[in-house]
């Protein structure tokens, strides 16, 4: 088998094992499911569900039977957290990206299935299964489909929007509370300054819009692996630029600034670089 065509066996399964995680994440929306607090601090509140931990469990047992020899690395289980492949692969999983917004019954949560090398995403899948939509990043092209469509499909083809200037720029942010540093803060405010019009409580619904060309951009910090390779996959794919703070590609320090130009995204940079 060819490298390409392993490849595309190796998304596939992912797009698989994203439509097993749908019937665990929809039974448990709009119930009323019980929520705990992975962090043990009331002021500090991360919420996890019995639905996080199925989705990641059926995403798991699809994964690992297709592809046994790729390490695996999920949210919700420790136990799942196995080290990458002797070339480097692992599968980087959030079940259920934005629990937040699923127990207040907001549609905006995700699953999020990225293929990695060596930490670097090689695709991404991204799946709204309240919505119906799941957005696909891989091999310099990214589209939308809608999931009612049997097997991957074409869908429609996605691109980040160009010409926009930053005093015009759609901003989006999961929240500002995830700026917990003052001046990482400070340096976040002086860019939704800058911009036209900021959007808050977009989870990865943020990214999936900057793909698809109707916001030009996402700022957000305090993220761990999980939250970030696939929709990184998805915005490079479509055409736009994300990388950390400090213009690494690499997104390990947590912060992410993804822009729908390069241009775009320099300028962010500037402001938040002057800010800290």
């Amino acid at each position: 088998m060819s490298e390409i065509e392993r490849h595309s066996e190796r998304l596939q399964l992912a797009c698989r094992a994203a439509d097993a995680a749908r019937a665990p994440s929809l039974a448990g929306f709009r119930v009323g499911i019980a929520i705990e607090n992975k962090s043990g601090s009331s002021a500090d509140i991360d919420p996890v569900t019995e639905a996080d931990r199925n989705a990641e469990a059926a995403i798991r047992d699809v994964l690992m039977a297709g592809c046994s020899d790729i390490g695996f690395v999920g949210e919700e289980t420790a136990a799942s957290r196995a080290p990458a492949s002797k070339d480097g692969l692992a599968w980087v999983v959030d079940p259920i990206d934005g629990t937040r917004a699923y127990v207040c019954g907001i549609p905006l949560w995700s699953t999020l299935i990225a293929l990695c090398d060596s930490g670097v995403p090689l695709f991404g899948v991204v799946d709204f299964p309240a919505l119906g939509e799941r957005y696909i990043g891989a091999d310099g092209a990214a589209r939308m489909i809608r999931t009612e469509q049997a097997g991957m499909g074409e869908g429609s083809r996605l691109q980040t929007r160009r010409g926009s200037s930053l005093e015009s720029a759609i901003l989006c942010c999961t929240t500002p509370d995830m700026f917990a540093d003052p001046q990482q803060r400070k340096a976040f405010e002086a860019l939704r300054d800058s911009v036209g019009l900021t959007r808050f409580g977009t989870d990865a619904y943020g990214y999936a819009m900057l793909a698809a060309g109707h916001v030009d951009a996402v700022v957000e910090a305090d993220l761990a692996p999980w939250d970030v390779a696939a929709v990184a996959a998805l915005v490079r794919a479509a055409g736009g630029v994300i990388t950390d703070w400090d213009g690494r590609e690499s997104l390990s320090s947590g912060s992410v600034v993804a822009a729908a130009s390069g241009s775009l995204h320099q300028r962010m940079l500037s402001i938040l670089e002057q800010n800290l």
